[in-house]
């Protein structure tokens, strides 16, 4: 690589506080010199008289459109173009079609960034699933992608408390994830990691807990030993997404909840809620000794439920995974209904490896997508990401399902052309 004079121009290192005008030698990709410079002939010159030289620029909030719109600004075309400006480092907004909410579109991103070059590419993570500011995104697992930052750009997070759990899931990302609680008559705090680690600094000492490891701090700041916090219990039944009816007989308004045995002394604390949040409760015992709950007939909606294990000592342990199941008003079987329920494919969007599906089924119906099981709205609307298992042609299979056990199967293909 040949050597680059930089001549005369004004040269600003915010780092160092330098800012003159001066000359700057380039060699071999690496600044060797700034000052008043003499080289010889070999050496390429540049004047730079009335411009500024500095580090690469950074612009914290670029809208690149990809994916779906590259025909306003792809990555690469956004890359040439801020290389060109003078920065070297952007960070992409969310707010494309489909926004960035999942791990696999922050790697999309990531990888296109990588393929484009010229300049460093960063993105953010939607705050919320689908920018909608009802339920958070996977902040921790998009974090883990390469996120730099979560936001809704463009839209505002208007309730409080979700925005509360996404800014308490944005400070533990990458590192645990925790809980701290306060004593108020002992005026002592606890802190238990379910996953990941951390450090408890209290009085002059410290303590490293791992998974499962919960540590008192007394009123003094003295540590207390490390305990074992219990396993998370299992959810055995109904199945995520399971369908009941109600106002057919009274044996089909009957809900019953099931999860493993622990097989230690204690309760189980059940939760039952109408958003994915928990936010408003519309169960919550802690006192539960029995590892099936018969339900009292339900109105119709849909409702999330977990469980977690307490020690007669009060230690508790992480929530289980969250299920839904779906309340509907009919016969468990209408034998009049033979019709299958609509399935219908709005967007199928193939990026490398994987492919964004967008569409709509019959309100109430269960989904599968190779095998897996489909949130879908209460709508019949549902947004899915499916990973692409091999070079060349993939089948993407869905199955839909309606009360009356009608079936719907839908086949799509993909190309990967290239499988890394």
């Amino acid at each position: 690589m040949a050597d680059l004079l930089i001549h005369g121009g004004r040269i600003i290192d915010p780092a160092s506080g330098f800012d003159q005008t001066a000359d700057l030698l380039v060699s071999d990709g690496v600044i060797a010199a700034i000052g008043r410079l003499s080289v010889g002939t070999s050496t390429q010159r540049l004047d730079a008289e009335g411009c500024i030289v500095a580090p690469g620029l950074i612009d914290v909030h670029v809208h690149f459109r990809e994916p779906d719109t590259e025909h306003h600004e792809s990555i690469a075309s956004g890359c040439r173009a801020a290389a060109n400006g003078g920065f070297t480092s952007v960070c992409c907004m969310p707010n494309t079609r489909p926004p960035i909410d999942t791990p696999e579109l922050v790697d999309y991103v990531r990888r296109q960034g990588r393929l484009a070059g010229g300049t460093r590419v960063f993105t953010t993570g939607c705050a919320t699933q689908h920018r909608a500011g009802k339920r958070p995104s996977p902040i921790a697992a998009m974090s883990q992608a390469g996120a730099v930052a979560f936001t809704d750009d463009g839209d505002c997070v208007a309730d409080a408390g979700l925005m509360a759990k996404v800014l308490r899931t944005v400070q533990a990302t990458g590192r645990s994830q925790f809980e701290t609680r306060f004593d108020e008559l002992n005026a002592g705090t606890s802190v238990g990691v379910y996953q990941g680690s951390a450090v408890v600094k209290s009085g002059g000492r410290e303590r490293r807990l791992r998974g499962r490891e919960q540590v008192s701090v007394d009123s003094k700041g003295a540590l207390s030993a490390t305990v074992k916090l219990p396993p998370t219990p299992t959810l055995l039944e109904p199945m995520d997404q399971k369908i009941f009816t109600v106002g057919a007989d009274e044996q089909g308004s009957q809900i019953e909840l099931l999860w493993e045995d622990m097989e230690l002394p204690g309760t189980y604390h059940l939760q039952i809620s109408a958003n994915s949040l928990f936010g408003q409760l519309l169960l919550d015992r802690k006192d539960v000794t029995s590892i099936r709950v018969k339900l009292p007939p339900t109105e119709p909606g849909s409702y999330y439920w977990r469980t977690a294990f307490q020690t007669p000592n009060g230690l508790e342990s992480a929530f289980s995974e969250t299920r839904k199941f779906k309340v509907l008003t009919g016969r468990v079987m209408n034998v009049d209904d033979t019709i299958p329920p609509q399935l219908v494919i709005d967007d199928f969007m193939v990026f490398s490896t994987q492919v964004i599906v967008r569409g709509h089924t019959e309100s109430g119906a269960i989904l599968e997508a190779n095998g897996k099981k489909v949130d879908v709205g209460d709508d019949g609307s549902f947004t899915i990401i499916v990973r692409l298992r091999k070079e060349g042609r993939n089948r993407v299979r869905f199955v839909a399902q309606d009360a009356a056990g009608n079936e719907t199967v839908l086949d799509r293909f993909a190309e990967v052309k290239v499988y890394s």
